[in-house]
């Protein structure tokens, strides 16, 4: 496909999303992306040199931080169409599987998102920069970006979230009940937990040795037909 077919193409779906209508902004997204299509690659230096535009290298750059530095322009807005339909074509079953997880970027920030997961792909759903050189982000971030994306769930839907040990605080779990989704969470093997059929705290690798090389995550799944018992603690053990 060449780069007229991929403008086309781009242009006419940024049209029914972008909510300001600004032309010039339109325009420039559009650049963008079919620039960001052929270099295959996010450094900007590598997409100026595809884009279409007679201009220098350094002039380009500078367009595109502007663009990218606009204010105007807000991601989660812009992006939040593409996220309802991508929800809705992964929850096709009722069944939505959503994975988050948070990558150190670089220059003391971390990237935090949410994607769902989708015929052998992690799609993203939302996403947000998290200020920290070190260490993990909050709860209260964490809940808030879940919070986002349960707003965009339809009705009847249920929701199953995977995450590593960042993901394991109490708060978030007891969120995650309140929303009836199910979760599979990795958990280091020093945490407590109470099963339901001992009734005391224990440790997750006292309750099968943990061996090295294998990790712990925390569900849970409905321990009986009769529902004697709502739910119970599950663990899943899987080479690391």
């Amino acid at each position: 496909m060449n780069n007229s077919q991929l403008h086309r193409i781009w242009r006419q779906r940024l049209a029914q999303l972008a909510p300001d209508g600004c032309e010039s902004r339109l325009t420039n997204m559009v650049l963008l992306l079919v620039a960001l299509f052929q270099a295959r690659s996010v450094h900007l230096s590598l997409i100026a040199r595809k884009l279409p535009v007679r201009a220098k290298k350094a002039s380009l750059e500078k367009r595109l931080r502007r663009l990218l530095n606009n204010g105007a322009i807000r991601p989660r807005q812009w992006y939040r169409p593409i996220a309802v339909r991508l929800i809705a074509a992964a929850s096709s079953a009722r069944r939505l599987h959503l994975i988050i997880d948070g990558t150190r970027i670089g220059f003391g920030f971390q990237l935090l998102i949410v994607v769902v997961a989708y015929q052998g792909r992690a799609l993203p759903l939302v996403w947000t920069w998290v200020r920290h050189r070190r260490g993990h982000s909050t709860t209260v971030k964490q809940i808030k970006l879940l919070r986002y994306v349960q707003g965009l769930i339809p009705p009847g839907v249920k929701a199953s979230l995977v995450g590593d040990c960042e993901f394991g605080n109490a708060l978030l779990l007891e969120q995650l009940d309140v929303w009836g989704w199910d979760y599979a969470l990795r958990q280091p093997g020093d945490h407590l937990c109470k099963p339901y059929n001992t009734g005391r705290w224990l440790r997750l690798d006292a309750l099968l040795p943990l061996q090295p090389g294998l990790t712990a995550w925390i569900g849970r799944v409905l321990l009986t037909k009769s529902n004697a018992y709502p739910t119970c603690l599950v663990l899943h053990w899987r080479k690391r």
